[in-house]
């Protein structure tokens, strides 16, 4: 069949008409399209988002209309690039990072979350665009369409021009509800993106068998992870509540992750409701070891993520013993079983009626001590917390304690049970802390190191001292001493030794000890030199120990091994050093105990963990089986050696 010329013309001319009808409709506003990511994790009530008066109807795509909105030019920031494209990632950092992409919708929990938005093609941020940020970001609730304040934390070097693309907002006081970020191009354009508002996902453990668990997660949930001792022979249930539904397939991935040959035979979990999960761990067994297992990253049914960090161990251990061994007699008698499983003994106070017991934790950085004050009955007195107390000294009468805490120093009243704080920071601030903390045995000269590091982490420290417990008016000597540290608690490094009204600091310098004499009542400093060390074969001193005499033991690592070193005594009145004696122990570790008994004889313990006793006069290594070799610690007080050791 053949078509005429004027019917062709008819339906061309109504082809035309048909496509810009249909352009014209696609051009459209369109409410939905206000909020960027719409998927909900769960059914909700849904509200449109309305558009400023001054702006265009917002859109996941900038299509303009001709009459509203100017047409897309090529992106000339990183809001130009977000509004233009999709956008690539969306990640909300609280207390952990979540990333969401696709039609997911952000979630968040407050009250001061990071919101970050990168997208494609890469866009640098520069100094002149930051600035000007805020005048194209707002942030509204999506109820009220109240402000929410916030910052723009990008940040640039001294020395660049550029950051990455990633756009962060940190917002402040975020109330508890859904909120919208809105962001405008150069040309007008604008997108909308939603932020969902969940409650935190928050976990309780209990448990009938083991009630000291709710204490032992507090420490947990505040960043501090230890392990929790158990009495072995028994079978124990955990019940884990969550306050939102959880993803049950997610938990049992987590669990496979960790443990890839299946579960140990000990460890079973079972699901009550998708709110409580229990954890049975038989410690009937004789095979059964510790458990452990982390929560990180477990995820609610509405995606909320589990923000506990670090890992929980739970292991099945005998009640630990405080044990006595009078050192000339060699009989070892059994004191008492305390109610805390302590990791090491650090001091007996005089006349033997407290000691200072430490428990083994750390943070996601490095190891801490927690210290508590037990009588020689078991009975706990104080207890000072993680990481939180450096430096103690006992009283003549063994009934107070000096030590520094959280940049104070303090006297404890063990009978009273009161607290009292002697000195307090001359200034507050970031980058000064106290670094050391000396005392003499009668209180009557207390000097503390007050230090303040630079940018290169190099600390300059002031010595302030005190007469006594009620000096108000320390005397300060400044610029006392000097070292680099990035990282830890950062102590002064040397050996001070109090000697009547002076300080003597030795400092190994690496070719010998160099000592700084300062008149604690007038602050004079006099240099006494450095003396080379005898024969020096393997570099700086190892180990320097100040001994009751005055006197500081040296131990130099000899390069004939990696295990041998030389014993050498500096006497800081003379300047003399002596040669004691060469041993292949292993004792060149900070770490490694070694501990002055008496009469030439030091207990140590070698590398293969066993204890011995060296006698540097007749220069003999004598094994000394009492103390087992899982002891880690031991302390002394007069004639006796104390140490936690098994109780059975």
């Amino acid at each position: 069949m053949r078509w005429k010329r004027k019917e062709w013309t008819v339906i061309v001319v109504a082809g035309v008409l048909l496509i810009g009808a249909l352009a014209s409709w696609s051009l459209l506003p369109r409410d939905r399209e206000a909020a960027v990511i719409e998927t909900t994790p769960s059914p909700q009530p849904t509200s449109t988002v309305t558009p400023m008066p001054h702006m265009a109807s917002p859109s996941s795509s900038p299509t303009p209309t001709p009459s509203s909105q100017p047409t897309p030019s090529p992106a000339k920031s990183v809001v130009d690039t977000l509004v233009f494209n999709a956008i690539a990632s969306i990640r909300v950092l609280e207390s952990t990072s979540i990333d969401f992409t696709g039609q997911q919708t952000p979630i968040f929990s407050g009250p001061r979350p990071l919101f970050m938005l990168s997208s494609t093609p890469y866009m640098p941020l520069t100094r002149e665009e930051i600035a000007q940020l805020p005048s194209q970001i707002s942030i509204v609730s999506s109820r009220t369409k109240q402000s929410v304040r916030f910052t723009i934390n990008n940040e640039i070097s001294p020395n660049q021009n550029v950051t990455d693309g990633t756009l962060r907002l940190q917002l402040q006081d975020t109330p508890k509800e859904d909120l919208i970020v809105r962001l405008v191009a150069s040309n007008g354009l604008e997108k909308a993106i939603s932020f969902q508002y969940v409650e935190k996902l928050n976990l309780t453990v209990t448990s009938e068998d083991d009630p000291s668990i709710v204490e032992y997660i507090a420490t947990w949930s505040q960043g501090i992870y230890k392990t929790h001792y158990v009495a072995p022979g028994k079978r124990y249930t955990y019940h884990f509540d969550f306050s939102h539904p959880m993803d049950r397939s997610g938990f049992e991935s987590k669990l496979k992750r960790m443990y890839p040959g299946g579960m140990p035979s000990e460890a079973a979990w079972t699901w009550e409701n998708d709110r409580r999960v229990n954890l049975t761990l038989d410690y009937t067994q004789a095979s059964a070891k510790a458990y452990t297992f982390e929560l990180y990253g477990i995820q609610a049914q509405n995606r909320t993520v589990f923000a506990g960090i670090g890992t929980l161990r739970i292991e099945p251990s005998p009640p630990q013993a405080l044990y006595r061994i009078d050192i000339p007699t060699r009989k070892k008698d059994r004191l008492f079983v305390p109610g805390i499983h302590f990791h090491r003994l650090e001091s007996i106070a005089p006349g033997g009626n407290y000691a200072m017991a430490v428990e083994d934790g750390s943070n996601e950085m490095r190891g801490l001590d927690g210290y508590s004050v037990i009588e020689m009955n078991g009975r706990t007195v104080a207890s000072y917390g993680m990481d939180r107390v450096r430096a103690h000294y006992w009283n003549a009468e063994g009934t107070a304690l000096l030590f520094w805490k959280d940049d104070q120093v303090l006297v404890d009243d063990l009978k009273s049970g009161t607290t009292k704080v002697i000195w307090t920071p001359p200034a507050a601030g970031s980058n000064s802390r106290i670094v050391s903390l000396d005392a003499d045995e009668s209180w009557s000269r207390i000097i503390i190191g007050w230090g303040t590091h630079d940018e290169n982490g190099k600390f300059t420290y002031d010595l302030h001292v005190l007469t006594g417990v009620e000096d108000t008016l320390p005397f300060v000597i400044p610029s006392a001493g000097s070292f680099s540290c990035y990282e830890g608690p950062c102590l002064a490094h040397g050996v001070r030794t109090i000697i009547g009204s002076s300080l003597d600091l030795q400092v190994d310098s690496g070719s010998g000890l160099s000592t700084t004499r300062f008149d604690l009542a007038t602050g004079a400093r006099q240099e006494l030199g450095t003396t080379p060390r005898i024969a020096p074969q393997g570099g700086a001193v190892s180990r320097s120990i100040r001994l009751e005499n005055g006197q500081i033991l040296l131990l130099e690592k000899l390069a004939s091994s990696e295990t041998a070193e030389r014993w050498v005594m500096f006497d800081p009145q003379t300047n003399q050093y002596t040669a004691l004696m060469e041993t292949s122990l292993g004792l060149i570790r900070n770490w490694d105990p070694l501990l002055e008994l008496g009469n030439s004889q030091f207990l140590v313990r070698q590398a293969n963990r066993s204890w011995s006793i060296v006698d540097t006069n007749s220069k003999q290594v004598s094994p000394f089986e009492l103390i087992p070799k899982d002891v880690d610690q031991v302390t002394k007080l007069d004639h006796a050696l104390y140490f936690f050791g098994d109780a059975n």
